[in-house]
């Protein structure tokens, strides 16, 4: 309140001053001696700079990487990654992702694919094991994923697992 009225009176006698020396009207001022038409543009000016480093820092996070080539593993899992995409097996399953796994700045991925469950016992002539779409999701970060298999129609959760890079993982087949 009390710099409102100071800048008031200062306004005040800087309008006087000017009028009594035939310089016409002077800009307002600020108790700092600024104009406040150019503190204003300043502010303006400081929010756009700082609205163009938000964003830039926003476009950082949308960085993408490619996971690591080659064979990860768990218990009940092993994943070949390649360029284009991974083959997995399971203890009584496979699948394989259909896409290059990409992970984003935080190590997230989401890629498609398929999911086949098997049974035990030979694999009968002229029957083909059901291909069902499925979502691989997860997270990498050094030398570790995490991944989450789900049977893309029914919603439903094949399992959790943590691989290992350069692991072959601990796979007991269906017999």
């Amino acid at each position: 309140m009390l710099a409102r009225k100071f800048t008031s009176l200062v306004f005040a006698v800087s309008l006087l001053l000017t009028l009594s020396q035939g310089r016409g009207y002077a800009a307002p001022r600020d108790v700092r001696g600024q104009s406040t038409a150019g503190a204003r543009a300043h502010r303006i000016t400081s929010q756009k700079k700082r609205s163009k480093q938000k964003k830039v820092n926003h476009t950082l996070k949308k960085r993408t990487a490619r996971a690591a080539e080659g064979v990860w593993g768990g218990d009940h899992i092993r994943l070949v990654l390649t360029e284009g995409g991974a083959t997995i097996e399971y203890d009584c399953a496979h699948g394989k992702i259909d896409e290059p796994l990409i992970a984003d700045s935080e190590g997230r991925f989401d890629a498609k694919g398929t999911h086949v469950r098997e049974s035990p016992g030979p694999i009968r002539v002229g029957i083909t094991p059901i291909s069902q779409s499925a979502r691989y999701t997860g997270t990498i970060k050094d030398q570790t994923m995490t991944l989450t298999v789900t049977l893309t129609e029914r919603g439903q959760t094949i399992g959790t697992y943590t691989l290992t890079r350069g692991s072959e993982g601990r796979i007991w087949k269906c017999r």
